[in-house]
């Protein structure tokens, strides 16, 4: 491809770490300086307003069916209109029998299909709120290890922010649309 031919051709990087510093660095103090300029770069500016819930008794092949059927990662699990977990498509394939729709599936494997969202999803659901910056909201995603972070108001879910939206706010252009 052009970029392994790019890489390839490319003088080895002396110094890889000073580099990396500086643009994280660089990345950050741009954020800081969108700020000081009047700048909106909060969670709520960058933010999916369009949620996908699940109940926690649905099964993972429905779950599995819905993410099959649009372009989104991530679902909320809903309880009597209170967020009690996440679930990621990755969560889903993981539980679901490898061997489903191939020549030695058995009645076990499509027993998988069964089981239901709350046997699988994350439990302890990690909030942001739509007033908070991306910088606090990065950091969140980095320290506890997640990809999505449901934006809370008044106990009640305003949207989805994830590390894809985080992308495309810093590389505006580039990839604007959403997958």
């Amino acid at each position: 491809t052009g970029l392994a031919k790019c890489c390839k051709d490319r003088q080895p990087n002396t110094a890889p770490s000073r580099r990396k510093a500086r643009w994280v660095k660089g990345f950050y103090t741009g954020m800081a300086d969108a700020h000081r300029k009047g700048g909106n770069m909060l969670v709520q500016t960058i933010m999916s307003r369009r949620v996908v819930a699940l109940e926690m008794d649905d099964s993972l092949a429905e779950a599995e069916a819905l993410f099959s059927a649009a372009p989104f990662h991530h679902a909320l699990v809903m309880d009597e209109g209170h967020l009690v977990g996440v679930i990621s498509d990755r969560d889903i394939w993981r539980a679901l029998s490898p061997y489903l729709g191939s020549q030695s599936e058995n009645q076990r494997d499509r027993d998988t299909l069964a089981r239901r969202v709350h046997q699988v999803m994350s439990r302890q659901v990690i909030t942001v709120t739509p007033q908070a910056s991306l910088e606090a909201a990065a950091a969140l995603l980095l320290e506890h290890g997640i990809s999505c972070l449901p934006v809370v108001e008044q106990e009640r879910v305003v949207g989805i922010l994830t590390w894809r939206d985080l992308l495309r706010a810093l590389l505006p252009g580039i990839y604007p649309g959403r997958d």
